[in-house]
């Protein structure tokens, strides 16, 4: 008698989702992604916390080839990603934040379009929405589609212009760079250019929708990146991705310039 052991059928896509003591803003996020019907994604949940409540979300949401994995203390959005993509079994990685949603159909067009090549980062047009998070429920106060279509990958060296959760790669590029967890804001940027300068081939795809990418902000409070939206932040990421291009180095200084800080821009 010959005895067949079925290999596991490993999903194209991993999405990473990180939260921290969210569990409503968690609920919706979740359930934006498996909106989405078919089996060629997982989802791994990483809780830099232990409420009970987002142990509470992690059990109803989350289907038998998802993953939880619980970071026993605070340790950043960025240290959370390199984790949740270490344990990826996808050959492709998209990573969203415990406060942003997809549209109905996101997550089934991009397993539609994922490409062959390696080295593509595939990114989307995004609506930004200002909501009140005094509920739930929320309130959406006010929205924009905002179309990057023609906007040129090489502006990321002076700032940057792509939500995280409007672009995925693949874990092949993902495993030869990492987020930051040294840097207190701005990580998904500094990644970004990680990946542009190293040669990965960024191309903008139309997924037919405008909602597709939600990027929610919360109307009574700010991120630690636009809070930390300032000269000195970015001056520290310059000064870690100096520019070669003359044009380029000017731009940033004039930035800089406007931002209250005057520094030639043979240094940046």
């Amino acid at each position: 008698m010959v005895l067949w052991k079925m290999k596991p059928v490993l999903p194209s896509l991993s999405i990473v989702v990180v939260t921290h003591n969210r569990s409503e803003l968690l609920k919706r996020a979740l359930s934006s992604i498996l909106k989405c019907a078919k089996d060629g994604y997982e989802i791994i949940l990483c809780a830099d916390d232990s409420s009970a409540e987002t142990i509470e979300v992690a059990k109803n949401f989350l289907r038998a080839q998802d993953s939880f994995i619980r970071i026993p203390s605070m340790r950043g959005p960025a240290e959370s990603r390199n984790i949740g993509a270490k344990v990826a079994r996808g050959k492709w990685i998209l990573f969203v934040d415990d406060d942003d949603t997809f549209g109905d159909q996101h997550i089934d067009e991009i397993l539609a379009i994922l490409p062959e090549e390696k080295n593509k980062v595939l990114y989307f047009n995004y609506k930004r929405v200002v909501e009140s998070r005094e509920g739930p429920p929320f309130i959406q106060l006010d929205s924009k589609l905002m179309d990057i279509s023609n906007r040129d990958p090489v502006e990321l060296l002076i700032r940057n212009f792509i939500p995280m959760h409007a672009l995925v790669f693949s874990a092949e590029l993902f495993a030869r760079h990492a987020f930051d967890s040294q840097l207190q804001s701005h990580e998904d940027w500094d990644f970004l250019i990680s990946l542009l300068t190293s040669g990965a081939d960024f191309e903008w795809v139309d997924c037919g929708r405008s909602d597709g990418v939600v990027v929610h902000i919360d109307a009574s409070s700010t991120s630690r990146n636009r809070v930390a939206d300032t000269a000195l932040d970015y001056l520290s990421i310059y000064r870690k991705w100096p520019a070669t291009d003359m044009s380029i180095k000017q731009v940033r200084s004039n930035l800089l310039d406007c931002m209250g800080i005057k520094i030639d821009c043979g240094a940046l």
